[in-house]
């Protein structure tokens, strides 16, 4: 597909090239700073340095507009349109889910653990303590190869508890009761996934652009080193979001916090 990004403005033309320069001068990578710095070179510069940027910027965008025009930048555009579309909705769905987990659920629904998982967390502190760690991987294995070399007759007494926890979820499931409170979790559940998915625009109800774009424009207009400013702290944002939920995910620092809450 061809490339139907927008051309930058002349101002972050200006700033893409200029930016390992500001780096060195200031001896940092600090996007807020190096972005306030180059703002305000930008307000200083005169106009006879601001026009190259200026007239490149122009030929961009005229370039970027004719290919607008053509049936192949159309198609493209439509494309590119469908995916935001698409990237859009995965990311509300994504957010629906996680709403619906965080919708408190009643101990009866919780399906009952098997044999394996009774035994499992009836020895994880012995062989944490055994192995010298509480790390997922390790831990794991070692009661994996544990459950192995159970025999039958050791392993009966976990296999009855998990048909005994199953028969008394089952039964409580089949019960008026049980279907009640069931339906009445699926019921929060579903509400939660529908308040992030996007409504399809209907004669009925028009779309809202036109609103959101009489708002905007009504808005005080930003400058581009402002503008500048504000795209790249998001992506810093991003960027440190990202590191911080890996690292919270981790072996590690699972099993630092199941040490905190033990203590």
């Amino acid at each position: 597909m061809a490339d139907v990004k927008k051309p930058a403005s002349a101002y972050f033309m200006w700033f893409n090239a200029k930016r390992e320069e500001i780096q060195k001068q200031l001896g940092t990578k600090n996007l807020g700073a190096v972005g306030k710095k180059a703002g305000e070179m930008w307000k200083l510069l005169p106009a006879a340095g601001k026009k190259p940027w200026e007239t490149k910027a122009k030929e961009q965008k005229e370039a970027f507009e004719k290919f607008k025009a053509t049936d192949a930048g159309k198609k493209a555009l439509e494309q590119k349109k469908a995916e935001r579309q698409e990237e859009k909705q995965a990311r509300r769905e994504k957010k629906g889910k996680k709403a619906a987990r965080a919708i408190e659920k009643d101990d009866k629904l919780k399906k009952p653990a098997s044999a394996y998982f009774l035994f499992a967390n009836a020895k994880r502190d012995e062989v944490q303590k055994q192995l010298g760690t509480k790390d997922f991987g390790p831990v794991t294995r070692k009661i994996g190869e544990m459950w192995k070399a159970l025999t039958d007759p050791a392993r009966k007494p976990w296999e009855d508890k998990a048909k005994e926890q199953k028969d008394a979820y089952d039964k409580y499931i089949k019960s008026s009761e049980g279907m009640a409170v069931l339906q009445a979790y699926k019921s929060k559940v579903q509400e939660a996934k529908a308040s992030f998915k996007v409504a399809e625009p209907t004669p009925e109800t028009p779309s809202a652009a036109p609103l959101r774009k009489r708002r905007r424009t009504m808005r005080p207009a930003k400058t581009d080193a402002q503008a500048a400013i504000e795209a790249v702290t998001r992506m810093r944002e991003a960027r440190v979001g990202g590191v911080k939920r890996a690292a919270d995910g981790s072996p590690e620092a699972k099993g630092a916090k199941t040490a905190k809450a033990g203590a």
